[in-house]
């Protein structure tokens, strides 16, 4: 709590990380899920991370984290185009080297594996053979999270859970992230639990 200023992420807020964090626990203790790794899906500036990290530190887990990024903003356009084009400048404030320094000051670069690039570049190519426990999809635009949730489809463990930070409203309208949840649960016959903060769903 000393240093929460120096985590720079707003999940750290107490309502969605507590949520967060509940997931980790539940699927630790999960003979199916417990063994399954994390997975983080937009990382930024490596804040909810440090959190999820420190918290597998406290209960005493070994399972990993992978956290994908490109690690400078937006990969390309959405289909909302130009009206990401404000957000996008803030998540440019971010950089590979800066998030891997943080990780290593608050001493938790052990249980972390970050991957730089575009999910396209990424996922299939280092990630192909893992099924997740956990995930956090705040990946914000409809392109990235419907090419993520195509992978992670056949590469959830049974139990494991897939929340999602930017599904619904914002200030530019819908998130694309929105668009991709629904036509997935539709596609997979699959209910988006939206009884908590952070609307999630269940494998």
């Amino acid at each position: 709590s000393n240093n929460q200023q120096k985590l720079e992420d707003e999940i750290k807020s107490g309502k969605h990380m507590g949520q967060l964090l509940s997931f980790i626990e539940e699927t630790e203790a999960n003979s199916s899920t417990k063994d399954g790794p994390i997975l983080e899906l937009g990382v930024f500036r490596g804040g909810t991370t440090i959190c999820f990290a420190k918290f597998l530190q406290n209960i005493k887990s070994k399972r990993m984290i992978y956290a994908c990024d490109t690690f400078s903003g937006f990969p390309y356009a959405d289909i909302r185009d130009e009206q990401y084009d404000e957000t996008n400048h803030e998540l440019k404030k971010t950089d590979y080297d800066y998030v891997i320094k943080k990780y290593e000051e608050f001493g938790v670069a052990n249980h972390i594996t970050a991957l730089k690039g575009t999910f396209e570049d990424t996922l299939y190519q280092k990630l192909d053979k893992m099924k997740f426990s956990f995930v956090l999809s705040d990946s914000d635009l409809y392109k990235s999270t419907q090419f993520s949730l195509e992978f992670l489809e056949s590469r959830m463990c049974k139990g494991g859970i897939i929340a999602f930070h930017n599904y619904g409203d914002c200030k530019l309208g819908v998130w694309g992230e929105t668009d991709a949840v629904d036509e997935f649960c539709h596609k997979n016959k699959m209910e988006l639990n939206t009884e908590k903060s952070i609307p999630y769903l269940k494998f």
